[in-house]
Order: structure tokens, then C-alpha cells, then sequence
């Protein structure tokens, strides 16, 4: 853990220990194949996020169950759910702090909120899809088409609210989760890839694809592309594990 910022790993190139500011924190995209260590991310996040006093609260939504989050559940500071009408629940609350909190930053001129931060972690966000695609009951079809128009509408303002938005997938494609979404997530930690078309998707960084010191598809477990693609910085990167998680 480090004060102010998120420790993702270890840069390979250098050694040196690669650290995210808080400041400059966006939301993120993990993806990576079965297996690849979009686990070992999530729990470094997790672990991190709920050991800073900077986050007040961190909502970790799993569709799989709960399983993957279920360690965290006796901590204060986490919300665990794993039924999708109480993910709709808890993105509700969260579009409702975004304009709680755009009305107090109206009220003082801030251009950042000063509080504590919030995150929403979702892991394998095609299952929460699946169950957004398969709504057939009018009822359930309005919570669906709520629960993306929140979804966007945390994504495109609520970093500036202290809202910070992870999720994680196998493949970032349409199916598994819109392109309106994965656009507004500007930061990508990139595992091995099942494919090269879905590594250049995720790092739009054209020619020099061809001049990574790696290929995507042929990343160890664990290890990554961090790509910022406000900046257009990249690295790579190996993460590290967090004592006690079980790795399969």
C-alpha cells in the first residue's frame, strides 16, 4: 500500500514498484482470459482501496455468486453483492451521491470533489450483461435500461465526484459489454489476450502494437499492459499478489 496512491506491481523494464496516483485514478478496464490474473488485479485493488483512508466505501458487485469478493464481507468499509437487483440497487445510490455531491462542488466551486472517494468493482462484468440482455418482464426491463443509464452516466462524470468505476471481463467485446461503456473507461490493464485483434482493441496504440516487447496473446500470469489512453502512456507491468488470496 502506498499513501496517496495505488501500487498495481512491479515495471518489468525497471524493477521499480509502478504506482498510480489517486489523483490521477480513472476508471479502469481489466481484461484478460480465463486465468490470465484478472483475480490477482481486482484483489490488489480491493486490498489496497480498502486499507487507504481516502475511500470511504468500496462496492464490489459479482455476479458468479459473491465468491470471488466473499473474504471481504466482514470488512466495514466493503458492500458485497452478487444478486443483479441489488447491484441495480447500489448503482441507484451511487448516481444518487454523484448528484449529491455535483450539488455541494456547485454550491463551494469546486471542480473536484475533497471528500472521500468511492469505487464500484465489478468482476466479470458479462455475467451482469447476460442478465441485463436476458430481461424480459417489463419490470425487469426498466431496471436493466436504469441500471446502464446509470452506469454511463457514473462513467462519464462521477471520477470528478471522487466515483471510481472497475471492471473486469474475459473479452472486451459488444456482447460482453457495450462499446458506449468500455470507451468511457480510460484506463486499460491488458492480460493476455485470447486474440491480437482484442489486445490492439484495448490498446489503441496503432503502429507500435508491432514493437511491444511482449505479445499480448503470450503474457505470463499476472502480467500486463497498463495504458492510460488520455496519455497514452504504457507500461508493463507484474503484478503482485496479496497474501492469503487463492490463485487457481
Amino acid at each position: 500500500m502506498a499513501p496517496g496512491g495505488l501500487i498495481l506491481g512491479t515495471e518489468v523494464k525497471t524493477g521499480d514498484l509502478f504506482k498510480v496516483e489517486l489523483k490521477h485514478l480513472q476508471h479502469t478496464l481489466i481484461c484478460g482470459v480465463s486465468g490470465a490474473g484478472k483475480s490477482i488485479l481486482l484483489h490488489l485493488l480491493c486490498a489496497q482501496m480498502l486499507a487507504l483512508p481516502d475511500f470511504e466505501e468500496v462496492i464490489l458487485a459479482d455476479l458468479k455468486d459473491g465468491v470471488e469478493f466473499d473474504r471481504y464481507r466482514e470488512n466495514g468499509k466493503a458492500t458485497v453483492v452478487w444478486e443483479f437487483d441489488d447491484v441495480v440497487t447500489v448503482v441507484d445510490r451511487l448516481a444518487e451521491l454523484a448528484r449529491e455531491r455535483s450539488a455541494v462542488m456547485r454550491a463551494n466551486r469546486w471542480q473536484l470533489w475533497r471528500g472521500g472517494r468511492v469505487a464500484l468493482i465489478v468482476d466479470e462484468f458479462t455475467e451482469l450483461q447476460t442478465a441485463i440482455d436476458a430481461a424480459t418482464e417489463r419490470e425487469d426491463k426498466s431496471k436493466a435500461k436504469r441500471l446502464m443509464t446509470n452506469l454511463l452516466s457514473l462513467a462519464r462524470r462521477a471520477r470528478a465526484y471522487g466515483i471510481i468505476i472497475v471492471i473486469a471481463v474475459q473479452k472486451a467485446t459488444d456482447d460482453a459489454i457495450p462499446s458506449a461503456l468500455r470507451n468511457l473507461l480510460g484506463c486499460r490493464l491488458v492480460l493476455r489476450c485470447g486474440s491480437s485483434l482484442m489486445a490492439r482493441s484495448m490498446l489503441d496504440i496503432g503502429d507500435d502494437y508491432e514493437r511491444l516487447s511482449e505479445r499480448p496473446t503470450e503474457l505470463p500470469d499476472g502480467r500486463f499492459y497498463y495504458y492510460d489512453t488520455r496519455t497514452g502512456a504504457l507500461r508493463r507491468v507484474q503484478a503482485h499478489i496479496v497474501p492469503g488470496v487463492e490463485l487457481l
